[in-house]
């Protein structure tokens, strides 16, 4: 999924792992996640432009994906997301 250049980019339900370095040289500006995550690799979105994760699950999901928490300071959480 490297180098991905579009504003939005919506991850579909089933999903349960994003690799580490998914994301690396893209520009994606808002990131919807499914509530099926258990992990999300190590630097997989510090290294493009990410503002805001739209995420389907809880803040109480949110705190049981195994993830490094630094990667994601300074990126708006929006929880209970659903596509209109």
């Amino acid at each position: 999924l490297a180098d991905i250049h579009t504003d939005k980019l919506s991850l579909p339900e089933g999903l349960t792992a994003i690799g580490d370095w998914a994301f690396e040289y893209s520009e994606i500006k808002i990131l919807i996640l499914p509530k099926s995550l258990t992990s999300i690799g190590w630097n997989s979105i510090t290294s493009n432009t990410v503002q805001q994760i739209k995420y389907a699950g809880s803040e109480e999901d949110w705190a049981k994906i195994e993830k490094t928490e630094s990667d994601f300071e300074g990126i708006d959480i929006i929880f209970n997301y659903t596509e209109e």
